[in-house]
């Protein structure tokens, strides 16, 4: 169970079995495979368990903890175990409400939906019992605070042409934003800047063509610590390996990383583009907020921009209130000696 990014625990009956059957689902690397008939696709497990509870009536004394690897959405046994921020999707939202476990536990780091149908997980899993926010958890050691800066970038002209032709199509004027040439040099100094002081760093994009673009000009340049991971991607797992032993330094993804990773010794997040939703933005944070030996904060890097709809969107998904932010800075492109200077000296001010 994480509480930094939002991994869940749900609980429920074992199908054939009298007695209840709570899974607990930690994302953690691992071997060992499940099979069964009944998983919508094969997981990677690490462990199963079954704990005992002398406290608890001995009908119910069975607790089975799963440790799994990648995406932790998956049926054990007919019971659903997934981030429960998902339930009120129409495809989970049917599953869920026919459940007949009597006991479920569901957890989430961004249960509040852009829908407003959050009820419906209170629905299906009960109503709050406990609620902890970053600053508990920044206490308690188990994520790191934030320094957040934007970096703001032009549109070419060829660019701003096309962009003053969309009209007002939010979708075609959010691509052309985010996909504006200037972010692929923005990100390779602040990727060889962090690199060159000892950093593990993600890169997250929205568009494959643009995380292909970015880790053929990374690769050029830092050699083959850069790795890049999209939906066509089949060795995640020998990826995630890598970059854990520190073969690799920097991962370039999709959204494919945006949920169900656990990489605690990633530090910082460089965010090329997004959506709006702050669900996004907060999941992508959570990737490297995770506490672990030496670390004492994560930084993460939003490159937006200037004069688009992304400014907006960069407003929207803003998580200041979510997350301990203890630093947050703009700075245009032209600026970005100046941010790299700053944060090289701040930083090892603070790690002394």
């Amino acid at each position: 169970m994480t509480g930094a990014n939002g991994e869940v625990e749900e609980g429920g009956i074992r199908r054939g079995s009298p007695r209840p059957v709570l899974f607990n689902l930690v994302t953690r690397e691992g071997a060992g495979e499940l099979s069964d008939d009944t998983l919508f696709r094969p997981v990677r497990v690490l462990n199963v368990e079954a704990v005992r509870n002398e406290e608890v009536p001995r009908e119910w004394n069975f607790v089975y903890d799963l440790e799994v690897e990648e995406d932790h959405s998956f049926v054990a046994d007919g019971i659903v175990v997934h981030n429960c921020h998902h339930v009120p999707a129409d495809t989970f939202k049917e599953v869920a409400f026919k459940l007949r476990a009597p006991f479920r536990l569901a957890l989430s780091a961004t249960p509040k939906r852009s829908d407003n149908n959050e009820h419906l997980i209170f629905l299906s899993a009960g109503d709050v019992v406990y609620q902890a926010d970053y600053r508990d958890m920044v206490e308690a050691r188990l994520v790191v605070p934030v320094r957040h800066f934007r970096i703001y970038v032009d549109l070419t002209p060829e660019e701003r042409r096309s962009y003053e032709r969309a009209g007002d199509n939010a979708i075609i004027l959010r691509n052309i934003a985010s996909m504006a040439s200037a972010k692929v040099d923005v990100a390779r100094e602040v990727v060889k800047a962090e690199v060159n002081i000892g950093s593990k760093i993600i890169v997250f994009t929205q568009f494959i063509k643009q995380a292909e673009e970015l880790y053929k000009v990374l690769r050029d340049e830092l050699g083959p610590i850069v790795a890049l991971i999209t939906s066509k991607t089949s060795d995640r797992d020998s990826i995630f390996k890598a970059f854990a032993r520190g073969v690799y330094k920097v991962i370039v993804a999709t959204t494919v990383l945006d949920e169900g990773i656990d990489v605690p010794d990633a530090d910082v997040a460089v965010i090329l583009s997004g959506t709006g939703s702050q669900r996004q933005m907060i999941q992508r944070v959570g990737r490297v907020v995770r506490a672990s030996d030496g670390k004492v904060e994560a930084r993460v890097y939003e490159v937006v921009a200037r004069n688009t709809i992304e400014e907006a969107l960069s407003e929207e998904r803003h998580v200041k209130g979510e997350v301990l932010e203890v630093e947050c800075r703009r700075y245009l492109a032209d600026e970005l000696r100046r941010l790299i200077s700053h944060v090289i000296s701040s930083t090892r001010l603070f790690s002394q």
